[in-house]
């Protein structure tokens, strides 16, 4: 699975995956035909000179251009946009600007990935600036086009709309391989299988959009709740079927829940499985984190459960076991958790669900020891509590100690 490559450097990072766009693309190598030309962009950026390396960007950008290296023409375009914002001084609202100025002159084949990377820097945006927000009237057209006067409705919206715009051409970007883009995206732990197209990595892109804590921010007072007991939980064929019925059709979950549906669709009949496989078990993740309802944990749990049996022959079932392991975990059953979490490690043991089920089985099998009390004693004297896990002895003592010399 890849991700889009990150600037260092000058710029400040964020941790993780969650904001891939963040402070855009400086690169340590480029294999492409113009290899000198980036030698002299990475040498200008590490010299601290980001307005040499604009210059030397111009050239590889008109040239990609021209060749339609369009990978690359995004790389360099998101490269000149962010060093122009360190130059004038690192503000995130300046690189949203200048990309939405460059959007109106480049190529069709480019906006999306572009469009992409515009919303993920909006977004960028408000998650640095979510206080001076959330002090503005909130209403849902600010009254200029600069970023820095828009409401948290405006924001959230903008967002969604990029969103919306660069997926536009579904099926252009169904046929274009993820494999186009390699020299601009960085390489995960999975393969390109779980992400084949470009229109899978955006669309994913979106979706964790959609599922943000911040979208709870903003909601209509009619906002749609996902119920526990809905299809979200049922097997893959009725949650495709699905169709929720909601006046809050601008509702994140509510497009999550039809983005899901959409590439699930489109994978249906893939020869290998897999992209499909992952869509199915990330639903169900969707469901345990935004469902609703008394049920949802026994739900979750059988949803897990039938997703093991039917999916026994690939690594997802690890990650699935692993779940099913830790909400197990959660009830007390810790005996029931290790034999699970055991099973999902023995199946595929290179696989990122494995490292997940042998973490677990460490922690569940790990000592603790803890005492504690209250701090001031009267009578009647208060109760020590030991509180302990996976051990059969503990000694302890209670010393008396002078309150007067402690002070001192």
């Amino acid at each position: 699975m890849r991700k889009l490559k990150n600037i260092k450097g000058t710029a400040m990072w964020m941790n993780n995956f969650k904001i891939i766009f963040v402070s855009m693309i400086l690169f340590s190598h480029i294999i492409t035909t113009s290899a000198n030309d980036w030698e002299k962009v990475n040498d200008a950026k590490k010299r601290g000179l980001p307005k040499t390396a604009i210059e030397e960007l111009k050239p590889i950008i008109k040239s990609a251009l021209k060749n339609k290296r369009y990978a690359e023409a995004i790389k360099a375009i998101a490269s000149k946009i962010d060093l122009e914002g360190v130059v004038e001084g690192h503000k995130v609202e300046e690189k949203i600007k200048r990309l939405k100025s460059v959007l109106k002159e480049v190529p069709e084949e480019i906006k999306p990935v572009l469009k992409a990377i515009l919303a993920n820097w909006t977004w960028q945006y408000f998650q640095h600036n979510r206080w001076r927000i959330s002090q503005r009237t909130q209403i849902e057209k600010a009254p200029s086009e600069d970023i820095t006067t828009w409401s948290l409705p405006r924001v959230l919206s903008e967002i969604d709309q990029t969103f919306k715009e660069a997926l536009a051409n579904d099926k252009a970007l169904k046929d274009i391989p993820i494999e186009t883009y390699h020299d601009l995206l960085k390489k995960g732990h999975l393969s390109d299988i779980y992400r084949p197209t470009l229109y899978d990595f955006i669309a994913h892109e979106a979706l964790h959009f959609y599922q943000a804590g911040e979208q709870g921010i903003s909601q209509s007072e009619d906002h749609f709740e996902i119920d526990s007991t809905s299809p979200i939980f049922d097997s893959i064929e009725s949650f495709s079927n699905w169709k929720p019925i909601s006046t809050d059709q601008n509702n994140p979950h509510l497009k999550a829940l039809s983005l899901f549906q959409k590439l699930l669709h489109f994978h249906k009949n893939d020869v290998d499985q897999t992209a499909y496989i992952d869509l199915n078990y990330w639903r169900l993740i969707f469901g345990k984190n935004q469902a609703i309802g008394i049920h949802k944990e026994e739900r979750f749990q059988l949803s897990l459960e039938r997703f093991v049996e039917k999916y026994s022959h690939h690594e997802i079932s690890s990650r699935a076991m692993f779940e099913w392991a830790h909400l197990l975990k959660t009830q007390g059953l810790f005996i029931d958790s290790i034999n699970i979490a055991q099973k999902g490690f023995e199946a595929f043991p290179k696989s990122i669900g494995a490292i997940d089920c042998h973490n677990l089985i460490q922690d569940i099998k790990q000592k603790q020891v803890t005492v504690s009390s209250e701090q001031v004693w009267n009578k009647p004297w208060p109760v020590i509590q030991l509180n302990y896990k996976n051990i059969t002895k503990a000694y302890f003592k209670a010393i008396p100690y002078d309150y007067t010399k402690l002070m001192e």
